[in-house]
């Protein structure tokens, strides 16, 4: 009996390591008849978190008891860790996983030299980062697992700890410390040095979770990709579930929102049913692209399923304003900025932009005075283009509202083009009317008419009805005699501006070429080129061939 079982038991841990779940799943269980012991439930547990069944809460509770049973206080504490994050990822019960975490100190506080101490710590760096917003706790935590992990030569408890010690110093501000981090962790788990499943996705997720929170939508983009190379390999597909709010954000900001759309609907589907717990930021998500969109009632019931979470708060306070609510957007900005700690600078530049907007809205312009200048000391800390955009941004609407449209100009220009050079055309367009309003103030009626008439097309373009008609009304009010130019459409709905840089690309132009020629960013250019072959539904190395072919068709050339 306990050669079989000890037979199985190693056939469950090398089906494990290699991505055969269910394989694993049927050893444990034939293991388990031959001989019930916490080894062998634990590796059922594990099975089934691999298959996104929540049975495995059930099995850790068992694996617990049994190491408890069986005198072996180490490994009870490590089930107790995995109870902790149990609860987060199935249930969402944030008190249990307090009490779950508490247990598995007492086991193991002990004997801090151990594997065991390390991935607890490891782990509490991640509910400190996704539950408590406490980052400094999450790096002290971090640091010291990394060291455990080093000591021990665990590569895969070290990976983990730097990537969790890269996200927490992101969030503070430290953003070239923190992606160097992250970076390391993600090629060390590329390489192939991270065996352990969890560890592997879970650093994964970490770097695009930072690249959303800085805005750094090239790096996210790239390590996407590598998100689904890792959700293959470890045959793990609900990762991409998981990780598509973050590329869906990607998405969102080039304008790309019918392939973002695709991504959150996908995303939530995915892990609706295996992590319910985890669908919270999809939906928040989703609602976010809904108030772009314009689909206002659409947005109102997504943030009403998600009021409770902290990232639904933007989300609500910007679809009030949007509506003209504003006290009511006031405090859902006060609201989110009281739960944000100083220290996570990242995560309160959000509700600081928003809230500036909101204060100028309802001329409480000494608040939002205090929140452009607490969003200014952030991004002078940061430093990277879309930070600094938000704000001059802010800048820009405060000088606006005082009067100063000279001194808004300048800002207004500056966040416009940050925006541009970054591709990301909803900002950029909203920017742009600012921009207008502050022109047609100083009296350049025809230079604040091209700035309205140039955000009215972007808007049109990428699908944002409620921001095309402000943007209309706009312009009829800056040039009464102005007719706003619609984006006309030809058979396979191209815009004008797509017709435009197809017409330059069938030339021949490189895409920095016609960057030049429109006078566009070049990432702008590839968003449109890419917004071109998805209509036309070509792709691949003929893609650019094609789509000459169809504007010689056309005869645009």
């Amino acid at each position: 009996m306990s050669e079989n079982y000890a037979t199985l038991t190693a056939a469950g841990r090398l089906a494990i390591r290699e991505g055969r779940w269910s394989d694993a799943r049927d050893a444990f269980v034939q293991a388990r008849l031959a001989k019930e012991t916490g080894e062998a439930t634990e590796g059922l547990a594990d099975a089934h978190r691999w298959l996104g069944d929540s049975a495995t809460v059930g099995l850790d509770e068992e694996a617990y008891k049994l190491y408890r049973d069986e005198g072996d206080k180490r490994s009870a504490g490590r089930m107790a860790t995995w109870l902790a994050m149990d609860n987060f990822e199935f249930r969402g019960d944030t008190a249990v996983l307090g009490g779950w975490l508490q247990r598995a100190h007492r086991l193991l506080d002990e004997d801090r030299e151990c594997a065991d101490y390390g991935w607890l710590l490891a782990w509490e760096a991640h509910i400190s980062l996704m539950v408590d917003n406490d980052s400094a706790k999450a790096i002290a935590n971090a640091v010291q697992a990394a060291a455990i992990g080093r000591s021990l030569e665990i590569a895969d408890l070290e990976v983990l700890a730097l990537a969790a010690e890269g996200l927490a110093l992101v969030t503070e501000g430290d953003v070239d410390l923190g992606m160097k981090r992250l970076d390391e962790s993600c090629t060390a788990v590329m390489a192939g040095e991270v065996t352990d499943g969890t560890a592997r996705a879970t650093a994964i997720c970490y770097l695009m979770d930072a690249c959303d929170r800085v805005r750094d939508y090239d790096r996210a983009e790239q390590w996407c990709a590598r998100a689904h190379e890792i959700a293959r390999q470890i045959h793990f597909e609900s990762l991409m579930g998981l990780c598509r709010p973050h590329y869906a954000v990607v998405l969102m900001w080039h304008g790309r929102w019918k392939e973002a759309e695709e991504q959150l609907l996908l995303g939530n589907n995915e892990i609706r049913d295996i992590r319910p717990a985890m669908i919270v930021e999809g939906l928040v998500r989703l609602g976010e692209l809904r108030w772009r969109q314009g689909r206002w009632d659409e947005a109102a019931d997504l943030f009403e399923q998600t009021k409770l979470a902290d990232l639904s708060q933007l989300g609500r306070a910007e679809l009030a304003l949007s509506l003209g609510r504003l006290d009511e957007a006031g405090d859902l900005v006060e609201k989110y900025l009281r739960r944000i700690p100083t220290q996570d600078r990242i995560e309160r530049a959000f509700g600081l932009e928003l809230g500036v907007r909101v204060g100028i809205a309802a001329s409480r312009l000494e608040q939002a005075d205090e929140y452009a200048d607490e969003l200014c000391a952030i991004a002078g800390r940061v430093r990277t283009d879309p930070m600094l955009a938000s704000s001059r941004l802010a800048q820009g609407l405060l000088a606006a509202a005082s009067g100063s449209h000279n001194q808004a100009r300048a800002y207004l220009e500056d966040a416009a083009d940050y925006y541009a050079s970054h591709g990301a055309p909803f900002e950029e367009a909203r920017s742009r009317l600012e921009l207008a309003r502050s022109l047609a103030a100083l009296g350049r009626t025809e230079q604040a008419s091209k700035e309205c008439q140039s955000a009215l097309e972007t808007l049109d373009e990428i699908g944002a009805v409620k921001e095309s008609e402000r943007a209309a009304s706009l312009l009829a009010e800056i040039d009464p005699l102005a007719r706003p130019q619609s984006s006309p459409k030809d058979e396979a709905g191209l815009s004008r501006r797509e017709l435009e840089v197809l017409r330059l690309l069938a030339t021949g132009m490189s895409n920095q070429e016609i960057a030049t020629g429109l006078v566009l960013s070049v990432r702008t250019v590839e968003r449109h080129i890419s917004t071109i072959y998805e209509k036309l539904g070509i792709a691949g190395r003929s893609a650019r061939a094609a789509a000459s072919a169809y504007a010689v068709k056309r005869g645009l050339i």
